[in-house]
């Protein structure tokens, strides 16, 4: 372009780059930036279930969108295809998994995922017991990898029983009925759910 200052003129010259698109649209940019590096909105915080389908998909804001992503390390049985973390989990453990997403400019976002999968709740869901008589019923779980760290709660119990931080249901049950307690097992701040 041309400057005028007083009675000069001066030429300046900006180095540019093109950038053709599948549209056949040039676009002129700078020679110089990469762009604004994405940003990874996905929630930082997943749950998994030892034996079941996984599914995390990493989501991005920003522009031009990103064109490879990557996630590791991942848990056993984890794999990722696209901005996709799937499969079925075979171990039981808390993950941090390193996200990232790349634009076609090589301008990198980051981010950390907390991933947690929990063992199988092995234990039958139906618990029969009698009124006013003792009840003993112990949630059982599958490669528990977390020890005594993984803890259990309970709602809806039947009055007269209560569950241990361990997981076990006992007591005397006091009413007659049917009772559809939700039992949670909780390690780390993260949590998964099951009906008894």
């Amino acid at each position: 372009g041309t400057v005028r200052v007083g009675t000069n003129n001066y030429t300046i010259s900006i180095p540019l780059t093109g950038d053709q698109d599948e549209d056949g649209i040039l676009d002129l940019l700078d020679s110089t930036p990469k762009g604004v590096p994405p940003v990874i909105t996905s929630t930082n915080r997943a749950n998994g279930l030892i034996g079941q389908e996984f599914s995390y998909t990493i989501t991005t804001s920003g522009s031009p969108v990103p064109e490879q992503f990557g996630a590791a390390p991942l848990p056993e049985g984890l794999t990722l295809l696209g901005n996709t973390i799937s499969g079925t989990p075979t171990l039981a453990g808390t993950n941090r998994v390193n996200l990232s997403a790349t634009n076609r400019f090589g301008a990198v976002g980051t981010n950390s995922l907390s991933l947690t999968i929990f063992p199988a709740f092995e234990s039958t869901n139906a618990v029969q017991g009698l009124v006013n008589s003792p009840l003993a019923h112990t949630i059982v779980v599958s490669s528990n990898n977390f020890g005594s760290a993984l803890r259990f709660t309970a709602s809806g119990l039947p009055t007269g029983t209560t569950i241990s931080p361990a997981g076990v249901i006992s007591g005397r049950p006091t009413v007659a009925g049917f009772f559809p307690a939700v039992i949670t097992a909780t390690v780390s701040g993260a949590s998964v759910t099951q009906n008894v």
